[in-house]
């Protein structure tokens, strides 16, 4: 029997071990052995195993495995939530019989199956369903004094996260006292990719501080930045907006009072700092902060220290400040202000990681600023006003040139802060870190707040930006997300195409005119155009990355290209490709009666090699425009109905 219950423990790991590695068949198979055995830790593993499952059935363990690529679409994650949700339950409740066990290997296996299942979970509207399960896994590993220090922070942390979100904050912060006692270590690659040997610390430390100053009412803040992070955790909590903003703009004042933008002009010796000293109605003079710095190394060591939590505050009034409820006219120069400032200074070390991170969403608000200035005033980025000298005043024309600088203008702000925050993430991924969402975050900005001038057909003003964001998007793009590349590429490509049509075109005609040329139709042609040979460029790299059908719309941009650069379709291009390109003659005003013929007669050579119902259709209700195309409109429509 001993023999027999050892082989159904084997099984029972090489089963979860199978379910660990998406191989569902044999964990099942397995699981319906060991459930039923007599041994108390295939039992147990077996729990472990079903949980796992659960975790695949729902989606949520790919989830939790997924670590470069955290980039999420928008669809309805609750019923993945909710599955790996109750498949940490059901690890929590194998807990108590691994601890009945005596095997300290089953402790430390649910241990880390809880915490790595619940990574996905550690969100804002499930910590406090998340919170019991990891309660449960931190008290197990204290109870059999578990060497697994690094989990045991993390629990502490994210335990702790849950207390300040439901406001025990004199509890939270005992519990971060117990985490920065215990003496952890980490592997070396962490500590190059974080530049902490104690990683954890840079958030424990300062987010004890923070509990302790607010939950401590009998102690006044003796400095500057304790006394902002007060107002800001107010701001927090404010219930209007007007009552926000006057507590954002307080602490921005006591921020500002004493640190001057490293580019601005020093002050005279007389002259004292612009809003220093605040009146009586509920204003206070800023404090110094760390009195007592020793001069030399040291003292430039605390000096760059208070500025980087000078940094934090600048972006935490960014981030509560252009929050869901607040993004409206009146917080715009707040939030412009606090990212001049946060962006003031340069970060390049490792250990900066997080607040290049601040940095790069600062501008992505304050680009977003800029749009909703122009919505304050009724305006878009799609909008172009064009004067008619017939129905309109003269005095017209100009308050039209007036409304088009401004949109142009704050249409290439916000281009310029995009372009910014993407550069951000582009730096911080050249020190092999995992922020690429930021770089997805800059060209999904891109897309959304360009969408109005995209459907209108206008592409002209974001030639360089869209070019940035594509080439950005070619370093970190992974092909589940290609719908965004794809998109942008679009853009960028019909953004060449009507520069080049702009160049082409006589000066006196409008830019709005020339955004609604076709370029199917375009009859000017340049073999040596460089926007046309960036385009084709493109085209081509998108068709050797997307899946055929996927890549059509950059077969049609190609041939139009082509066109345009005065080429006639590659005979030895992909048969889909050369049918488009015919298709796209065909829409041409034919210099010659017989060239249509001789199109459609091409077009079904080529479609006969790759059959395709869709080129079918397009191509036969082409080809019946034009009489002498009779015989091969039949042809085609016969290759049609076989498919």
């Amino acid at each position: 029997r001993r023999e027999e219950r050892q082989k159904e423990e084997v099984l029972a790991e090489v089963g979860l071990q199978a379910a660990l590695h998406g191989l569902i068949d044999m964990a099942r198979r397995s699981d319906a052995v060991v459930c039923k055995s007599k041994s108390l830790k295939a039992r147990i593993l077996s729990e472990y195993i079903r949980a796992v499952l659960q975790a695949h059935g729902c989606g949520g363990l790919a989830l939790a495995q997924e670590r470069v690529h955290n980039h999420t679409p928008h669809t309805d994650m609750g019923p993945t939530m909710n599955g790996l949700l109750k498949a940490v339950r059901q690890v929590e409740k194998a807990v108590d019989s691994a601890l009945r066990s005596g095997d300290s290997q089953l402790v430390h296996t649910a241990c880390i199956l809880t915490w790595n299942m619940s990574l996905p979970l550690l969100q804002p509207e499930l910590r406090k369903h998340i919170r019991k399960p990891l309660a449960t896994a931190l008290g197990a590993l204290d109870s059999i004094s578990s060497n697994l220090h690094h989990l045991k922070v993390h629990l502490h942390l994210e335990i702790a996260t849950c207390d300040i979100f439901e406001e025990l904050l004199t509890k939270a912060s005992a519990r971060l006292g117990e985490a920065l006692k215990i003496d952890y270590v980490v592997p070396p690659e962490e500590v190059q990719a974080t530049g902490y040997e104690r990683p954890l610390d840079k958030h424990m430390a300062p987010t004890r501080h923070k509990c302790e100053l607010i939950s401590n009412i009998y102690v006044l803040p003796d400095n500057t930045e304790d006394e902002v992070t007060l107002a800001l955790e107010q701001a927090k909590d404010a219930s209007q907006n007007a009552l926000r903003l006057s507590l954002l703009e307080r602490a921005a004042r006591l921020l500002e009072a004493d640190e001057a933008l490293p580019d601005s002009k020093p002050q005279s010796a007389g002259a004292a700092p612009a809003e220093a000293a605040e009146d009586k109605k509920g204003k206070a003079t800023p404090k110094a902060a760390d009195k007592g710095v020793a001069d030399g190394a040291w003292g430039d060591m605390e000096h760059e220290r208070r500025m980087r939590k000078r940094a934090g505050l600048w972006a935490l009034i960014v981030n509560i400040g252009w929050g869901p409820k607040s993004q409206t006219e009146k917080f715009i120069p707040i939030i412009r202000k606090a990212a001049e400032f946060l962006l003031a200074r340069t970060y390049t070390r490792v250990c900066d990681r997080d607040l290049r991170g601040e940095q790069a969403k600062a501008c992505f608000a304050v680009a977003q600023t800029y749009i909703c200035a122009l919505q304050a005033k009724g305006l878009s980025l799609a909008d172009r006003f064009v004067f008619d000298p017939v129905t309109e005043p003269a005095s017209q024309m100009a308050v039209y040139s007036e409304t088009n600088a401004l949109i142009a203008d704050h249409q290439a702000q916000v281009c310029a802060n995009l372009s910014r925050g993407i550069q951000l993430g582009l730096d911080l991924i050249a020190q092999k870190t995992e922020d690429h969402w930021v770089v997805y975050n800059g060209c999904i900005h891109f897309w959304n707040w360009h969408r109005g001038m995209f459907d209108g057909g206008d592409y002209l003003p974001i030639r360089d930006c869209a070019e940035f964001c594509y080439t950005s998007l070619l370093s970190v793009i992974d092909l589940r997300d290609r719908q965004l590349l794809t998109n942008v590429a679009v853009a960028f490509v019909k953004s060449l195409l009507q520069r080049f049509m702009r160049k082409a075109s006589p000066d006196a005609m409008h830019d709005t005119e020339v955004t609604k040329l076709n370029p199917s139709t375009f009859e000017s042609t340049d073999p040596n155009s460089a926007e046309l040979k960036l385009a084709e460029e493109v085209c081509e790299k998108m068709v050797t990355m997307l899946p055929p059908m996927d890549a059509k719309q950059f077969h049609v941009l190609a041939a139009n290209v082509r066109r345009l650069l005065g080429r006639a379709p590659d005979p030895k291009g992909l048969p889909q490709e050369r049918v488009l390109a015919y298709i796209e003659l065909l829409h041409q005003p034919a210099s010659n009666p017989s060239l249509p013929a001789q199109y459609v007669s091409e077009a079904f050579l080529a479609l006969s090699d790759a059959p395709n119902i869709e080129l079918c259709a397009r191509l036969t209700e082409l080809a019946l425009q034009h009489p002498a195309c009779c015989k091969s409109t039949v042809m085609i429509t016969q290759v049609g109905k076989t498919l």
